[in-house]
């Protein structure tokens, strides 16, 4: 009977008792600050699926203990139609009417709906949505990733909170497969398996050899939250900071299968721990099939090798600029991907067609200098005019790892030039949007001011430049009249290759 109710882990082919860790005082995580005020920042993004979207939200308000500090950031893509949105359902939902005009007075919890809507053309998948997000975020303590299919624990909010302190980590993440929302009744509180909890162990190779988290086990009677080697995108709860140090990747367009490992990747470099809860707090609708964005072979190509190229895998550019130019959005300096890769039991440089081989019940936590910040990158010294711009979070206007003096110094340590630009003009923080406008008013004119003297102290290149465009003007027009034709053809082919740069600039 005593063996029924000790912790254990299923690993696919045995249960596993869960032992304690064997810790030094030395090695143990960074305490979690004092706490604030307790607010939870949702980002919840949908892609034409606008009903379940807003169930999620009413159940989301409906099932929290402080409603009043819940807040979510909406990302929707609806289809270029006058039906409504996620938004507009649920207040109608919740008895504001149907006059959109009418909803920020009406509508229950209005203002705690912060959303941004772009048309269903214009999703490129869900690591994108989901990086849209930060738009929205403000300067609550917690935030939380779901699906938009969702459902909750009774005093969900509550009980995430209390999951996420009992890590004792700061940098702590709650994280878990939900269960079937069909199956809320035996997995929650006081059903036939509330002690059971999925649990990701295995990481695999998918079709297009990228790695991936494997089908989750379960975990079983846990006095805590256990430290693991698993992240799930459906349902993740922790400090806001995460979001500063570890930002969702836009630039990772058309991947679904496969966004997880790579943003794992991310956190464990830069110190982040991803804990499997107690018990359950999210459940997922798994009925009916994610809606498709309007694919593109040439951006999924891009980002798959953007993905090699982050875990140093054979195919993509294995080269310190290209790790350094990665940014925010690379590995971060607290531990090695070496060390991420043996902690995992997965080496994602060795392709063999093999799953992982990692304890499924026990991990140590592996220690790292607590000096070194989360914001610092592991490469740096060969970034250049490629490297990637931090995100902008404009109504963020206290970020957590930015207040810090130390942190701020070890961002700043480094400054890049970008080609053409004697002097690179003093980057701000923005606190508005207007003040962000007005930052980014003011670089303009700096830059513009300093080609212009550039060109002025070298008037004869300049003049020779203008006589040889002029020529050129008059050859084309020579051309284009003699030959119809071949202008068609030409311009085909700048429209193709205007396509390319789009669909492959760095910084759509």
């Amino acid at each position: 009977r005593a063996m029924a109710t000790a912790p254990q882990v299923f690993d696919g082919v045995t249960w596993q008792e869960v032992t304690p860790p064997n810790l030094r005082p030395s090695e143990v995580p960074i305490k979690p600050a004092p706490a604030l005020d307790g607010s939870i920042f949702v980002n919840l993004a949908h892609l034409k699926d606008e009903a379940r979207c807003a169930q999620t939200i009413q159940r989301l308000f409906d099932n929290a203990e402080d409603k009043a500090s819940v807040f979510i950031g909406l990302v929707e893509h609806n289809e270029n139609t006058h039906s409504k949105n996620c938004l507009a359902m649920y207040c109608e939902n919740a008895g504001a009417g149907g006059d959109k005009k009418k909803h920020p007075e009406s509508c229950p919890h209005y203002s705690q709906i912060e959303s941004l809507a772009v048309f269903d053309l214009g999703a490129k998948g869900p690591t994108v949505s989901r990086a849209l997000g930060r738009k929205l975020l403000g300067n609550q303590e917690y935030c939380m990733q779901i699906d938009a299919h969702s459902d909750f624990v009774k005093n969900w909010d509550t009980v995430a909170k209390s999951e996420w302190k009992a890590t004792n980590n700061e940098y702590g993440v709650i994280s878990a497969k939900p269960a079937d929302v069909n199956e809320k009744a035996d997995y929650g509180a006081g059903g036939s398996k509330e002690a059971s909890v999925s649990r990701t162990c295995h990481v695999e190779f998918n079709n297009a050899r990228l790695p991936m988290f494997g089908d989750a086990t379960e975990a079983r009677n846990l006095k805590e939250p256990l430290l693991g080697h698993g992240w799930s995108a459906a349902f993740s709860f922790a400090k806001c900071h995460l979001e500063e140090a570890v930002p969702y990747d836009y630039f990772l367009p058309q991947i679904f299968q496969g966004e997880e490992f790579p943003r794992y990747a991310r956190m464990w470099t830069r110190g982040y721990d991803v804990y499997t809860p107690t018990r359950n707090i999210v459940f997922h609708d798994y009925s009916q099939p994610p809606a498709k964005w309007r694919d593109s072979q040439l951006q999924r190509i891009r980002a798959q090798k953007r993905i090699r190229t982050l875990l140093q895998m054979s195919e993509g550019d294995l080269t310190e600029k290209a790790y350094a130019n990665l940014n925010l959005y690379g590995l971060g300096k607290r531990r090695s991907l070496d060390d991420f890769y043996l902690f995992a039991g997965f080496d994602a440089r060795k392709y063999n067609g093999g799953g992982s081989v990692a304890d499924c019940a026990n991990q140590m936590w592996v220690p790292y200098p607590t000096s070194t910040s989360a914001l610092e990158n592991l490469y740096t010294d060969e970034a250049d005019s490629e490297m990637h711009i931090n995100p902008i979070m404009p109504l963020r206007t206290h970020p957590v790892l930015l207040s810090n003096a130390d942190a701020a110094s070890h961002l700043m340590s480094k400054t890049v030039k970008p080609k053409g630009i004697h002097e690179l003009p003093r980057v701000h923080v923005p606190l508005t949007l207007a003040h962000e406008a007005h930052v980014a008013q003011e670089v303009l004119q700096k830059m513009e001011k300093q080609l212009v003297d550039r060109a002025e102290e070298s008037s004869a290149p300049v003049k020779m430049l203008v006589g040889l465009w002029v020529f050129g003007i008059a050859v084309w027009m020579f051309v284009f009249s003699r030959s119809k034709n071949n202008s068609v053809h030409a311009h085909g082919r700048a429209r193709r290759n205007a396509r390319k740069m789009l669909n492959g600039h760095k910084d759509m």
